[in-house]
């Protein structure tokens, strides 16, 4: 074997991480991420963690009927304003992790 013919598993890892690239262009994310596998937690199903899982839906399901009536009882000038000064938070939020 010359130095310009690659080895069988350089070639399989040249394949892998052209096919990694390419999968990531397509998802719009960093290489790493679709090469690199977390480590195994308990109580998780893939990337998802079940138990953090079930505790949102179940916050979900108590907390939303009671949003929706606060909002249904507020002026809708005031929800504009208070949505306005959201997202002017998070338009400041972004712009200083951008600078910083």
């Amino acid at each position: 074997m010359d130095i310009f013919t690659p080895s069988p598993v350089l070639a399989n890892l040249i394949v892998i991480g052209r096919f990694a690239g390419l999968l990531a262009g397509f998802l719009g994310v960093g290489g790493g991420i679709v090469l690199v596998d977390a480590p195994r937690l308990p109580w998780t199903l893939g990337a998802v963690n079940l138990l953090a899982f079930f505790v949102i839906i179940s916050m979900t399901f108590i907390f939303v009927p009671i949003g929706a009536n606060v909002v249904h009882r507020t002026d809708v000038g005031h929800l504009k304003r208070l949505f306005g000064a959201f997202l002017l938070l998070v338009e400041a939020n972004m712009l200083l992790s951008a600078l910083w």
